[in-house]
């Protein structure tokens, strides 16, 4: 299953709900959401936090939970907006050190 990339034209979306849709990756385009504030990719099939989500710096909270994600990606922390990460029930074996998740 893939999103459509004329998602990204949605240009004052705030809330993005797309879980339980068998997904395993995000279109690049999904990075012009700058207004979006929530994100729910929950449930699919993701291995890796998508990459397009390290570029929306409007990001309060985000929603990974019950994915196969193994590791966070340290540049987690240019997301200086984001307050709330739900990680619960994913592969995780790698997570930022302390320093970088405090910034």
């Amino acid at each position: 299953t893939e999103l459509p990339a004329f998602i990204a034209t949605l240009s004052k979306l705030q809330t993005l709900l797309l879980s339980g849709n068998q997904l395993d990756q995000l279109p690049g385009e999904v990075a012009r959401l700058q207004s979006l504030e929530e994100l729910n990719i929950d449930n699919n099939m993701f291995r890796e936090v998508p990459r397009p989500l390290l570029e929306m710096y409007a990001l309060r909270e985000l929603s990974v939970a019950y994915n196969r994600i193994e590791a966070l990606p340290s540049d987690l922390c240019w997301l200086t907006n984001l307050e709330n990460i739900d990680v619960q029930h994913n592969d995780l074996l790698e997570v930022p050190p302390r320093e970088v998740v405090q910034k």
